[in-house]
């Protein structure tokens, strides 16, 4: 076993909660998870996240497919090819403490525009410049959701589940192909996936149980809260060497 039980343990109740969150709003599963198991086991992440938040993603467009918003979809898909090109460049030339820092920062940038309210208008220029910065932020930490989120932010939770789960599914499929090309995916990743699957299974199981039911506005203002904590935790272990 790659890790500690201890560390698995935890990584398990990270993992279930982060897809628990995401079932339910539609974001939140590597924001949230990403940061804190990099602060438990560097090896927990983020290739891990990216290997199972593939199956949550496609259960989740399957789930509320007749809410996807299929016009914008095509425009931040085409956005991720060169954004992912770019967070690959950056993921060979940076160092592993470089990359912590930018992951940190990127968490941080997002929590900064969701908290303040900023919205985007939707048309062709702005779901594609969405879909290049989550591309980058896509492959450097797994972490492409906060950008989308900006620009769904006033949308209908099934639209913004359903249609962010479309890209999640590609994007996520597109993040390891490139994370494949560079030689980032090794066979630790796969096996600590498969540990971990689970503990994503359940967290989705319980959120169609409660999405109808559960309010919106306080699962976002915790999801800025744990994100922003766990992002600076991480920007300071990184800048302390």
């Amino acid at each position: 076993m790659p890790v500690s039980p201890p560390d698995l343990a935890l990584a398990i109740v990270v993992i279930a909660f982060s897809a628990l969150v995401q079932g339910v709003i539609g974001i939140g599963f590597n924001v949230i998870s990403v940061p804190i198991l990099l602060l438990i086991n560097p090896l927990l992440a983020p290739v891990p996240n990216l290997l199972i938040a593939v199956p949550l993603s496609v259960f989740m467009v399957v789930r509320e497919r007749g809410s996807i918003d299929r016009s914008g979809v095509g425009w931040i898909l085409l956005g991720r090819i060169p954004g992912g090109l770019i967070g690959l460049g950056l993921l060979l030339m940076l160092s592993s403490r470089g990359l912590d820092v930018t992951l940190a920062l990127i968490v941080l940038l997002a929590v900064f525009i969701v908290g303040t309210g900023v919205a985007l208008r939707r048309n062709r220029a702005t779901e594609f410049g969405t879909g290049v910065v989550s591309g980058i932020a896509g492959i450097v930490g797994a972490i492409g959701g906060p950008p989308l989120g900006v620009l769904y932010r006033d949308a209908s939770g099934p639209t913004v589940r359903s249609t962010l789960a479309v890209v999640f599914s590609v994007g996520l499929l597109l993040s390891i192909v490139f994370r494949t090309v560079g030689g980032q995916i090794v066979a630790t990743d796969l096996q600590i996936a498969v540990y971990l699957l689970p503990a994503m299974a359940l967290g989705l199981a319980i959120s169609s149980k409660v999405k109808d039911r559960v309010e919106g506005a306080w699962i976002k203002r915790g999801i800025l809260t744990i994100s922003a904590l766990a992002a600076t935790a991480l920007l300071l272990r990184s800048l302390q060497g």
